[in-house]
């Protein structure tokens, strides 16, 4: 009997954690709720009331701009432009007032934002663009070069257990002003039981492998590119090594995701061989702890890759007690894991929890259903 309840707790759980993580959970991240035109601008002010949801702030001397327009909108009737007018210590969108910070468990979990960005606005553009997390005592940015066409950036970020969260965008107010963006379809997701990663299919972008890094240093050359060549989807990334001296790759190096300490971590991507008689392609695991520390690579997997058709490769990886972050890698080297030339698309990129995380999460409820 007890069997039968706790497969029947842990498939409810299944079935619906993915509608309750997957909602989001910014109240007007389509800055929807305000009528095109609404604006703040000036120097030196904090303004938490004309766009519901958000307060907007310059400070220090600072000089700028925030616009609900149709202009910055892809999808529904509006967006917001930002835009950096006067310089002075500091501007930026986002929600740390007590009256805009949003209730959160106070158990450490796991949380996705993702946010659309382009360049456009009163100048044009600009070369940089942060999204942030702000939890009472730790945050988490990262930051990119907006482009012309619409793109999907985003982070993962760990609470810190005080039960409350911010996201924050700003043009990196230290790099001068004369610059604006588009931005629109803010969201944070619950990613604690789901996947973590903010470009695994690489579809949020058609020109780049957005939110991953490439490398080629100490002699290597190749190159990581967009195809439309994809397992599902309209993109993939082909990963080419064309010189065979130094190091090259594909990583999140630059972008880590958040993790649990102790959790296993499953796998999954697709790839495929375009060329390289002797190529297989190896994905690395990296780790680093609470403090920044790095713990070493977990894993390097080869995977052989069909000449012609995608594979589907799948592993689990278990972190250590204090795993604060990871970073995926791939590489293309021989069966001996040196390198060598090659290329290989890849495509489907996951990272979550084994589905064992959530056996025990079932367990817990379970657990209290027995104290009730």
């Amino acid at each position: 009997m007890r069997i039968r309840a706790y497969l029947a707790v842990s498939a409810l759980l299944i079935a619906t954690a993915g509608a309750a993580w997957g909602q989001n959970m910014l109240p007007n991240g389509g800055f929807e709720a305000s009528p095109n035109g609404t604006q703040v601008t000036g120097q030196d002010y904090i303004d938490t009331t004309t766009f519901p949801g958000w307060r907007v702030f310059a400070v220090g001397g600072f000089g700028s701009t925030y616009t609900v327009t149709g202009a910055a909108a892809r999808s529904g009737a509006v967006g917001m432009e930002m835009a950096y007018d006067i310089a002075g210590a500091d501007s930026a969108l986002d929600m740390d007032d007590p009256s805009l910070r949003l209730n959160i468990p106070t158990e450490q979990r796991i949380y996705k934002q993702l946010v659309d960005v382009r360049d456009g606005g009163v100048y044009g553009g600009s070369p940089s663009f942060v999204a942030g997390f702000q939890f009472p005592t730790i945050g988490y940015s990262h930051g990119i070069d907006p482009q012309a066409n619409w793109e999907t950036m985003g982070l993962t970020g760990r609470s810190d257990g005080q039960g409350t969260l911010s996201v924050r965008y700003d043009m990196n107010p230290g790099g001068g002003v004369n610059k604006s963006v588009y931005i629109d379809n803010a969201r944070v997701v619950d990613v604690t039981h789901a996947d973590r990663m903010v470009n695994g299919g690489f579809e949020n972008s058609d020109t780049r492998p957005i939110n991953w890094r490439f490398f080629a240093v100490a002699g290597a050359t190749g190159s990581a590119t967009i195809t439309n060549d994809a397992a599902s989807g309209s993109n993939a990334v082909v990963l080419e090594r064309t010189a065979a001296a130094g190091d090259s790759g594909l990583d999140l190096w630059d972008d880590r995701v958040a993790t649990l300490g102790g959790e296993t971590l499953h796998i999954t991507f697709k790839a495929k061989k375009e060329w390289g008689d002797n190529a297989m392609l190896r994905l690395t695991l990296a780790a680093w702890d609470d403090l920044g520390n790095f713990q070493g690579d977990l894993v390097n997997y080869l995977a052989a890759g069909g000449d012609g058709a995608f594979d589907t490769y799948s592993l689990d990886v278990p972190l250590y007690g204090n795993t604060a972050s990871v970073s995926l890698a791939f590489r293309v080297m021989d069966a001996n894991h040196a390198p060598t030339v090659g290329a290989f698309t890849i495509d489907d990129v996951v990272l979550m929890p084994e589905p064992a995380s959530l056996m025990l999460l079932g367990l817990g409820l379970l657990a209290a259903f027995r104290r009730r």
